[in-house]
């Protein structure tokens, strides 16, 4: 789980380095967590008390540009016993209204009231895991291919850390 957490922090490192290079400020960090249940919400936190994941990394990103518009990122990545049951989880993730892993965002700090609305999400399976992106602009419309940039480099960078 720690080995995840490294490979993912270390590849978010050079999208930091882009971002900057355009004028953004990020930060980043991610957290592992064994226990799945505890940190989600929904039919999805239901779920889990059925089938708890084997463990799960959750990231949490902030760009904030030169204007101090923020955009937040929030990824998760959730390792299930079994194939079967990491598809059973993602369509309950991709299912609109159903619950998710709780974004860091909404557990500490700054943003906890900033609900993410899925406009911009994207899902997949890696073997037993499940992982899911959400990026969510604060108080601004940016356009929404800056939005799809974000969440691609992200998810570059989390998901593809062998």
């Amino acid at each position: 789980m720690r080995d995840k957490v490294d490979r993912v922090a270390k590849n978010l490192l050079s999208v930091k380095a882009k971002w900057k290079r355009k004028g953004y400020q990020v930060n980043v960090r991610g957290e592992p967590e064994a226990d799945c249940t505890a940190h989600s919400y929904g039919q999805v936190h239901n779920s889990f008390v059925k089938q708890d994941c084997e463990f799960m990394v959750r990231v949490s990103g902030e760009f904030r540009d030169k204007n101090r518009n923020v955009v937040l990122v929030a990824f998760s990545w959730v390792q299930m016993p079994t194939t079967g049951e990491a598809v059973r989880l993602r369509k309950l993730v991709d299912t609109h209204g159903t619950g998710n892993v709780t974004e860091l965002t909404r557990e500490r700090g700054f943003y906890r009231n900033i609900r993410y609305d899925g406009l911009i999400y994207d899902s997949d399976i890696d073997g037993q895991a499940v992982w899911n992106i959400q990026v969510q602009p604060v108080g601004w419309a940016p356009a929404e291919a800056l939005l799809k940039e974000i969440r691609a480099d992200v998810v570059d960078a989390a998901v593809k850390t062998t």
